[in-house]
């Protein structure tokens, strides 16, 4: 299933126009976010009797798929004027 995301998310990305800049490394990486969603998935699911929340799973995933601090962080950064 991860890899039919995967290849979903690549098609899409071959795609796009030459003039947009794909967002690589931000929260919105698409590669970022197949892999999230394919991780809180596989980690809710019950397993036993014991399930986990979104809550708990989100951290966890966060720290497996990401390649950048930006994908780490909570929330969005402010920037300075």
């Amino acid at each position: 299933m991860h890899n039919f995301l995967l290849a979903l998310s690549l098609i899409a990305i071959v795609r796009l126009p030459a003039t947009i800049t794909l967002p690589s490394g931000t929260k919105a990486d698409p590669v970022f976010q197949a892999c999230l969603s394919e991780c809180v998935y596989e980690c809710t699911k019950p397993k036993g009797q014991e399930q986990k929340s979104r809550a708990e799973c989100i951290p966890e995933c966060k720290v497996k798929c990401a390649t950048s601090k930006a994908q780490l962080m909570l929330g969005t950064a402010t920037k300075k004027d």
